[in-house]
């Protein structure tokens, strides 16, 4: 099974939609996910996320299947007179704590305290592990269990949603505190990220997650349009640790 993780393109946030290079960015999108023999498409239910998943849909004749928990994270942080997403704390407020790099304590850390983030996090990789469960794998630590019947599955799924939702996802696949993989992964607008999940021997019921093409805009180039840096642009360095609102 390969899995192809999707962000939504260049966004028009104040509209919910994508502005007219996001148009043109999941237009060349389609092209590229039309040779990809796609199964099944999930998106987040946000416009962004829709309105750069539909070009594809059409093009390939699916259904688009909306879930409610790939929607981006709405949590913000107070910094000063900023109001910023988890992702976009500088490190050097989020890496004083040797805790940050442990996947299971992160949480503990004085920055996300009073903060709902924990839950929203474990939400979404309960949610992801039920999905990945019903194409026939079972998360089982860094490991996938192969589900009998599914040991020669070829099936492809897309998931459309966004930049923080989507890096949950994939350090929740990797193992790798979600924080560090935060503030090391960007993904680029319209960017497919793809994972294969592999079993080594065909007797084994065991796959391991094998990520390929991380943030990849090729198509972007192909085409010849400009990647965008949207998502880039945030980052603060605060003088004191945020509050969460």
């Amino acid at each position: 099974m390969r899995i192809l993780l999707i962000r939504h393109g260049d966004p028009d946030y104040v509209n919910d939609t994508v502005t007219e290079k996001g148009k043109r960015e999941a237009e060349l999108l389609s092209e590229r996910l039309a040779k990809e023999n796609i199964d099944k498409i999930y998106c987040s239910p946000l416009g962004r996320a829709q309105d750069t998943a539909l070009p594809t849909a059409r093009k390939i004749g699916k259904e688009i299947i909306t879930l409610p928990w790939l929607e981006e994270i709405h949590l913000h942080y107070k910094i000063g007179d900023k109001s910023v997403s988890p992702w976009d704390i500088y490190p050097e407020i989020w890496s004083k704590n040797e805790k940050i790099t442990d996947k299971e304590k992160w949480v503990q850390h004085p920055l996300y305290a009073d903060s709902p983030l924990e839950e929203i996090i474990k939400n979404i990789e309960q949610e992801l592990d039920a999905l990945i469960l019903s194409h026939g794998y079972r998360h089982n630590g860094r490991l996938f269990e192969i589900r009998p019947g599914y040991e020669k599955s070829d099936e492809t799924i897309a998931l459309f949603c966004h930049m923080g939702l989507g890096n949950v996802i994939l350090s929740h696949i990797a193992g790798i505190p979600t924080p560090l993989w935060w503030h090391i992964m960007f993904l680029p607008p319209t960017s497919v990220t793809t994972i294969y999940m592999e079993s080594h021997t065909p007797e084994s019921n065991i796959a391991l997650a094998h990520f390929a093409g991380i943030g990849d805009i090729s198509h972007l180039y192909m085409g010849g349009e400009p990647a965008s840096t949207s998502g880039l642009k945030n980052c603060l360095s605060p003088v004191f640790p945020p509050k969460p609102l």
